[in-house]
């Protein structure tokens, strides 16, 4: 039987794609595996996988990949999740099919990792351990940022709204660290500057990534 053809076309209330969701559900699986190792304790996965500068320069460990899929708690890795989800979409929609995840799995772990390498330069004799995936989500913000404007292509690095947004994470961020608001856990540092390292790789990342893992649609520049 055909449908009419004025019949109206329903969209969903919540278009979440699918990348985002598989990416979230990646931080939900490794942080219950986290518990696993520590037998409901997060400390011991922590600090196997988390970044500590001073060894990090030392060539005693590494973590810069790994921290970012390891939590202090429930609400830290709840706050990560929401980011993901959230923020994620955007640059989901861009990078449709399973290159698109994959795109949106390098971003994620790259802006992490560049992230986590600002925290280390910043205090490379810091014992201190880094975890969770918010440098990552600083990412998705940035990129989030240079595409909620645009059907195709993306802005400007110096377009107003990023430069708003960055300059708002910087001092939000700056602010948090200074008053202690945010609080840390017992075993892990609040990483303002893996925050704001995150958000500008996000930022740097997100022409090429769209231009190497989105639709050909989208390959246009920016008008800018």
């Amino acid at each position: 039987m055909e449908a009419e053809l004025d019949e109206p076309i329903r969209e969903p209330a919540i278009r979440l794609p699918w990348q985002a969701a598989v990416l979230a559900l990646i931080l939900v699986a490794a942080f219950a595996a986290q518990l696993g190792y520590g037998q409901g304790d997060p400390r011991p996965a922590a600090q196997a996988m988390g970044l500590v500068p001073h060894e990090l320069w030392s060539r005693q460990a590494s973590g810069v990949f790994t921290y970012v899929i390891v939590h202090a708690g429930w609400s830290h890795l709840a706050f990560s999740v929401v980011g993901v989800l959230i923020l994620g979409a955007p640059l989901a929609r861009r990078m449709p099919g399973g290159a698109g995840f994959l795109g949106l799995l390098t971003f994620f772990l790259l802006s992490g990792a560049l992230g986590g390498l600002a925290f280390a330069a910043v205090a490379p004799r810091s014992d201190g351990i880094l975890v969770g995936a918010s440098a990552g989500v600083s990412g998705l913000l940035a990129a989030a940022t240079r595409l909620v404007r645009r059907r195709q292509g993306v802005d400007s690095l110096f377009s107003p709204l990023l430069m708003a947004i960055g300059l708002f994470w910087l001092i939000g961020n700056l602010l948090a660290a200074l008053t202690d608001v945010v609080g840390r856990s017992a075993f892990s540092e609040y990483g303002w500057q893996a925050h704001v390292g995150g958000f500008v790789a996000g930022a740097l990342l997100t022409g090429p990534w769209v231009r190497l893992f989105g639709h050909e649609s989208n390959l246009r520049p920016a008008a800018d």
